[in-house]
């Protein structure tokens, strides 16, 4: 929040075209397009209305609780551009900037309730901040299908979705159903209008989070979710009408979990400071934290692969929808090899995974070898683990420098296995510029 800014002065950066939905992933709560003038999407009759921010001429913010648990922020907006200030924090943080206000009692509390559901409602990642949603004006757009399909279809943004399909030149009821994290659609009627609707699945019944009538050679674009759950995009009262539809989403998302060694947590800043560089934050729901032993057993192992099985169950993605980063060091690190050698079945579930090792540094029992790994013994690669690098990938840093130090892993299936050299210790190797850039490498390779 910026202070004693006036809003004339902030003006230039609300940045929306006709509407913007934007779901914050991290926060549990929606952002869904209001129309100016007209009453707010939500249709459920459990809906309820919170605040409105009256931006005159700049458009209009609305919050509404459409379910306990469940916070929509709505944003109607006259600039082409796609910012809203204070998104990426919360809906809190939103109404203070606007408002230079607290928020009132109702919207903190729907806020609370939200932040309190996401446990039982899975797990959520950060998303792209600044999804659009808006409605060009009738008859401006006129677009064939190959129009249509260049300009959004093979747009970097939808690229980098995890699902996507293009339908151009369709008729009739048209809809994809999917279990996604988000989901979203751009229509285009180019004969005749046609309603466009996202619906979510909550306890066996449908919700419409969001409708809109789109005339013929408009284009309306539309994006809701953020929750693991079932979903709905379609185009209907189309019987006749021509249309071209793209639907596009996530059904993939990253969690991590960090481990500290047996008496030090410096590795777990570091690690939620490299995600935060590669625009992904860490909070309770996508990141969990714990510590290696100095002599690592076969229940350690074990109580590390339940806490990587806690990420699914009811309302929760399986781990084929997730990409994993394990982000172990000294003992944590050599925790999290034992972990991956006697589990693999459990870490093979997931979509893709990283493991990096920060000098890793302890003992093993029942691994055939005695002493810890260190500067005097080396790590090795099981014979279960999966040599293809596009799926999994480790990563390794060490040093032998002096005091405590971390073994080396000379495997020509491991990714990266460096060594530092010079002023560096066991202590001071989480701090390095090396140690972050390889942390900020991993994260690139799991994020989705």
């Amino acid at each position: 929040m910026k202070e004693n800014v006036s809003l004339m002065s902030r003006l230039p950066y609300l940045a929306l075209a006709a509407a913007l939905l934007i779901y914050l992933a991290t926060l549990g709560c929606t952002l869904g397009g209001i129309e100016s003038g007209t009453p707010s999407v939500i249709e459920e009759e459990h809906a309820v209305p919170l605040a409105v921010i009256d931006l005159g001429t700049a458009g209009s913010i609305e919050f509404v609780e459409t379910s306990p648990g469940e916070l929509l922020v709505g944003a109607m907006f006259n600039s082409p551009e796609t910012e809203l200030i204070g998104i990426d924090e919360s809906p809190l943080a939103v109404y203070r900037y606007y408002t230079g206000e607290e928020p009132p009692a109702g919207l903190i509390a729907a806020y609370e309730r939200s932040q309190a559901a996401q446990p039982r409602d899975g797990i959520v990642s950060r998303p792209e901040s600044k999804t659009t949603d808006h409605m060009d004006p009738q008859g401006v757009t006129r677009l064939s299908a190959s129009e249509f399909t260049s300009t959004y279809f093979s747009s970097s943004y939808i690229n980098a979705m995890s699902y996507k399909a293009n339908y151009p030149g369709r008729t009739g009821l048209f809809r994809t159903q999917q279990n996604c994290f988000t989901l979203g659609l751009v229509v285009n009627p180019y004969r005749g209008s046609v309603r466009a609707n996202l619906k979510t699945l909550y306890a066996s019944t449908w919700s419409t989070e969001y409708t809109r009538l789109v005339s013929q050679e408009s284009v309306y674009r539309a994006y809701t979710g953020g929750v693991w759950r079932t979903r709905i995009a379609e185009v209907v009262e189309s019987d006749g009408d021509g249309f071209h539809v793209m639907y596009y989403g996530m059904n993939i998302t990253f969690v991590c979990v960090s481990l500290g060694g047996s008496s030090s947590t410096d590795i777990h800043p570091v690690v939620s400071g490299a995600a935060a560089n590669e625009g992904i934050t860490l909070n309770t729901l996508n990141w969990k934290k714990s510590s290696g032993d100095g002599v690592c057993s076969s229940s350690d192992a074990a109580d590390l692969k339940d806490l990587l099985a806690t990420w699914s169950g009811l309302n929760s993605p399986p781990r084929g929808n997730l990409n994993l980063l394990v982000v172990g060091k000294s003992a944590g690190g050599v925790l999290a090899w034992n972990t991956f050698k006697r589990h693999w079945g459990t870490i093979d579930d997931f979509h893709k995974v990283a493991m990096v090792l920060v000098d890793p540094h302890g003992s093993v029992t029942d691994d055939g070898n005695v002493g810890p790994y260190c500067d005097s013994q080396s790590l090795w690669w099981p014979s279960n683990w999966s040599t293809n690098k596009s799926y999994f990938r480790v990563y390794n840093i060490y040093q032998h420098t002096s005091g405590l130090t971390g073994a080396s892993f000379p495997s020509s299936n491991v990714y990266k296995n460096i060594k530092l050299s010079g002023d560096v210790s066991h202590d001071s190797i989480p701090g390095k510029e090396d140690t972050k850039l390889l942390i900020r490498e991993a994260v690139r390779f799991v994020k989705p």
